[in-house]
């Protein structure tokens, strides 16, 4: 049986360090988290929303305001008036196609990380959070903008990743490492 030449060792170079580097952090999280939970839910609640929107005669490209309304996007006047439900559920609206594209494109790629860093409920909250945080500061700003997306919870989440990063200079990984075991004396 004639086998293959053993392949030489990778080299020792500061971009092997890091790739390597990278592969053990993912394998760690891995571990951590092994099922993501919350990622697919939230994704595929935004877009069972956007089905039904475009299922009741929404445009999908370019929805109405009126429409964007009734679904219950952030509107200054309506918030403002009691309708505080709407700083969460503008998080699950989207304006058109290419908008919960891009965001539900994202929010799968950030979340499948963050959500092994926070486990699953630190990865709602953080995401829920950033939402309604989102939405408070769209009707503090402007509250006669109507307003509706993902993206400020998708950006808050970008954040906490941020923040995690530069609380673990280690990349989190400190935070994964089994505890020293101690010998039996004797």
């Amino acid at each position: 049986v004639r086998r293959p030449p053993s392949s030489p060792p990778l080299p020792d170079t500061a971009l092997f360090r890091s790739y390597r580097r990278a592969i053990q952090v993912r394998e760690t999280l891995f571990r951590a988290t092994p099922r993501i939970l919350v990622t697919p839910v939230l994704v595929a609640i935004n877009v069972l929303v956007y089905i039904a929107m475009v299922a009741t005669g929404v445009d999908f490209m370019s929805p109405s305001i009126p429409d964007l309304i009734a679904w219950g996007a952030n509107s200054g006047p309506q918030t403002l008036r009691g309708e505080s439900w709407r700083l969460l559920s503008c998080t699950f609206l989207h304006i058109g196609v290419i908008h919960i594209g891009m965001n539900m494109f994202v929010l799968w790629q950030i979340g499948n990380i963050l959500e092994r860093l926070t486990g699953n409920v630190g990865f709602l909250v953080l995401y829920l959070g950033s939402g309604v945080i989102a939405s408070l500061v769209s009707v503090y700003y402007n509250s006669s903008v109507v307003s509706a997306g993902a993206s400020g919870a998708v950006f808050g989440t970008f954040g906490g990743l941020v923040a995690f990063l530069y609380r673990n200079s280690d990349g989190g990984l400190a935070l994964f490492k089994p505890p020293p075991t101690r010998r039996a004396s004797v």
